[in-house]
């Protein structure tokens, strides 16, 4: 049974939009994905990664108009009605998510983040994206990490972000998820098994 039909609505269409990772330019999807107007210069990036993820090089607000603009009332046309639409990432696209959330209420009114990688620049990227967000009742956010790879780093950042949501007004469960899925990873295996119930997650509360 696939989430749509647990939940008995038609399912969504799902639209993937490539990154511009090359050979001459492989961190490209970090400079597309990264939260543009959060990540500022007073924002220590994780050290690991400092020596390529330069700020002023940053291209999330055109990778995001990009998607808005351009891709999404191209397959509006195509769908030819009006429906809800939502965001998902993982990993970069996990904070390229919430940070679209903040950007473009009027357009997506869900996000499915997995594995948030916060520890790009830790407790000032948690707080500064959870603030970036409208008030609550506007969007809301599905979010799951596993316990292995890089995720076994996410669980401190992520009780920060939790607490911050609630803090500022949003209801665990229903304007938000936060999900542990033990014996799971970063990698796309991982994520493909998360899918339908972030989906159905998604789809249930319209």
């Amino acid at each position: 049974m696939t989430a749509a039909q647990r939940v008995g609505v038609a399912p969504p269409a799902v639209v993937g939009v490539w990154n511009g990772s090359t050979a001459l330019r492989p961190y490209q999807r970090g400079f597309e994905l990264a939260p543009q107007k959060v990540l500022t210069k007073d924002v220590v990036v994780d050290p690991r990664v400092a020596d390529w993820f330069d700020i002023s090089r940053l291209e999330g607000d055109r990778y995001l108009s990009e998607v808005c603009d351009t891709i999404l009332p191209r397959v509006m046309s195509m769908v030819g009605v009006q429906v809800p639409v939502a965001m998902m990432g993982a990993s970069m696209g996990g904070l390229a998510t919430i940070y679209a959330l903040g950007e473009r209420p009027d357009l997506f009114q869900c996000g499915l983040a997995f594995s948030v990688h916060w520890p790009l620049a830790g407790d000032s990227l948690v707080d500064g994206l959870i603030n970036h967000l409208p008030v609550p009742g506007r969007v809301r956010l599905w979010m799951q990490n596993g316990t292995g790879g890089l995720d076994t780093s996410y669980a401190p950042f992520q009780r920060r972000a939790d607490s911050r949501l609630v803090s500022r007004g949003y209801r665990l469960d229903r304007d938000f998820s936060s999900r542990v899925l033990r014996r799971s990873g970063h990698n796309e295996k991982s994520w493909a098994k998360r899918l339908p119930d972030a989906i159905a997650w998604w789809l249930g509360g319209m």
